[in-house]
């Protein structure tokens, strides 16, 4: 009779889910029958670094010499959030199991995680097992870290390596959550007893590096920031394979491809007035702090072969990234305009919007009146040309009978035509839209100071 259930979504894991099954190969003190289910995004346009079905079934023998009487592998056709994921893999569950094993597809499970999992879980009957301390190791750097619950400054309710007793799961409900899902489910399940486990494990750890909060979890690990400690452990001190360690230690070759998985960006600039002023447009483009790939591409346009929407198609058709960002060449970004629309397009997947195709922000104005006198910059509420997802421009390329607010037109059209807005980072006000003394769209200074007057 199968009693656990180990629970193994993954998502951009392609490189990184052998060492989380290495370490379920080797479970020590498993006198009872578990079962193994993995849920992953099949298709690389969802999901550029697929693990797969075939090298899951690869450890069939040696998991089964361990206890594992089941595996399977739930395809997954479009993307889904994490917590979706952990209601598949409950819902495949065998009905005997009466523990849920929140696996990891970017660790190394040390070799007592089932057996402490089920001991607290099946025999003792708690509701929430977690693990108060544990190893992390950072990829880019090489270097451990040492996590405890107990060095968290903001209280949060979750730490490691939990497991749920199946009875309390039964309510969870798909509300598309992507981000602190560990805290969801524990909010949503509401454990009656939970049981943290002090007991130090030294032949097991977690893996930064695979996975997007990598980025901002790097300097914690290395710096020894709270809720982390400096260690001197070393990758030899806690896994017995030195195959294992080759692998973790040679994967930071590639780490710009597993950063690539992160949204793929191109800023994309139409070059049709002097050069005065597109080497800031270039130059801002160029400095984005972006985790992930990130690229600039111009086109040359000062011979008006392009109207705008044409000059834009044609970007589009050359654009070899998952979103192209446009700027004028007048105009220039503050270093994190791109990272700020990700992390807006991010809220909005994490409040149900599934699949966003723009994002912009408002802007800011700088430049010079009618006078040719240069202004203190303004923030206005004017949208940005935005980042759009390149796939969807590709089929719904901009209307070439446009020639004026192009993107503004088509954020309308896109309302009234598809019944899609675009994700509106009202907050940022990144983009910054040069306006000339003989704009020919009017001054914005002067209209601005027009409406004032107005309002008195």
């Amino acid at each position: 009779m199968i009693e656990l259930t180990v629970a193994l979504p993954m998502f951009k894991a392609g490189m990184i889910a052998n060492v989380t099954l290495e370490g379920l190969c080797r479970q020590v003190d498993v006198d009872f029958k578990w079962e193994l289910i993995a849920a992953e995004e099949t298709k690389k346009a969802n999901n550029p670094l697929v693990f797969g079905k075939k090298k899951l079934m690869d450890y069939k023998e040696r998991l089964k010499a361990v206890g594992c009487e089941r595996i399977v592998y739930i395809p997954i056709e479009k993307w889904i959030p994490l917590s979706h994921k952990w209601i598949d893999i409950y819902n495949k569950r065998t009905k005997t199991s009466k523990g849920f094993v929140l696996q990891a597809a970017d660790c190394f499970p040390h070799s007592l995680r089932l057996f402490a999992s089920h001991k607290a879980i099946v025999l003792e009957d708690y509701d929430w097992y977690q693990q108060e301390g544990g190893y992390f190791y950072d990829i880019g750097s090489n270097k451990m870290a040492w996590y405890s619950k107990s060095n968290t400054i903001l209280y949060h309710p979750c730490s490691l390596n939990m497991t749920i007793s199946t009875a309390i799961m039964g309510g969870l409900e798909r509300e598309g959550v992507s981000k602190g899902v560990d805290s969801w489910m524990y909010n949503r399940t509401k454990p009656k007893s939970v049981f943290l486990d002090k007991t130090v494990y030294e032949d097991g750890l977690d893996i930064n590096g695979h996975n997007v909060i990598s980025v901002d979890r790097q300097k914690m690990i290395t710096e020894g920031l709270l809720p982390f400690e400096k260690s001197n452990k070393t990758l030899e001190d806690i896994i017995p394979d030195l195959k294992i360690i080759k692998h973790l230690r040679e994967s930071r070759k590639n780490l710009p491809r597993i950063i690539e998985a992160i949204n793929s960006v191109t800023t994309a600039i139409l070059w049709h007035r002097d050069e005065k002023l597109i080497g800031n447009a270039v130059l801002s483009a160029n400095k984005q702090a972006y985790p992930g790939t990130h690229k600039t591409k111009f086109l040359d346009n000062r011979n008006n072969k392009f109207t705008v929407p044409q000059g834009y198609n044609e970007l589009i058709k050359q654009c070899d990234t998952e979103w192209i960002s446009f700027i004028g060449d007048d105009d220039y970004l503050s270093k994190e305009y791109t990272l700020g629309l990700m992390m807006a397009l991010e809220s909005a997947i994490e409040q149900g919007n599934e699949n966003p195709v723009c994002v912009c922000s408002n802007t800011t104005l700088v430049g010079e009146n009618s006078k040719g006198e240069k202004q203190k910059p303004m923030t206005i509420w004017a949208l940005s040309p935005g980042m759009w997802k390149t796939s969807w421009l590709r089929e719904h390329p901009f209307p070439e009978d446009v020639t004026e607010h192009v993107t503004y037109n088509y954020y309308i059209k896109m309302q009234k035509k598809f019944g899609i807005e675009p994700v509106h980072a009202y907050w940022n006000f990144g983009y910054f839209y040069h306006q000339g003394k003989d704009n020919m769209s009017g001054n914005k200074f002067e209209e601005y100071e027009e409406r004032i007057e107005e309002e008195k």
